[in-house]
């Protein structure tokens, strides 16, 4: 998978622990994601490669890096099935 990065058409702030994400387009929907999720979100840049990623959660989150490359590879692969990430081109 390459870099991933959040789809122009969105908007996202932190509301307490938690982020909202809002579609612009005609969909209007609204996402949140829980503090990991929003760890997550908030690495999708277009510069982050998906082994930066699962790094940066293990060292700030407690869990088995195992289980946070699989937890980590799921969510990308649903914020990409729900058009919210988009592939960079590979340079």
């Amino acid at each position: 998978m390459n870099n991933l990065k959040q789809v122009n058409d969105l908007a996202w702030k932190h509301l307490g622990e938690q982020i909202v994400i809002v579609e612009l387009g005609a969909k209007r929907f609204f996402h949140e994601l829980d503090p990991v999720a929003g760890h997550i979100w908030k690495l999708c840049d277009g510069s982050h490669s998906k082994e930066q990623i699962v790094k940066s959660v293990y060292e700030t989150f407690d869990a088995p890096i195992e289980q946070i490359g699989q937890d980590v590879e799921e969510f990308l692969q649903e914020l990409v099935n729900k058009e919210l990430l988009e592939e960079m081109p590979l340079s």
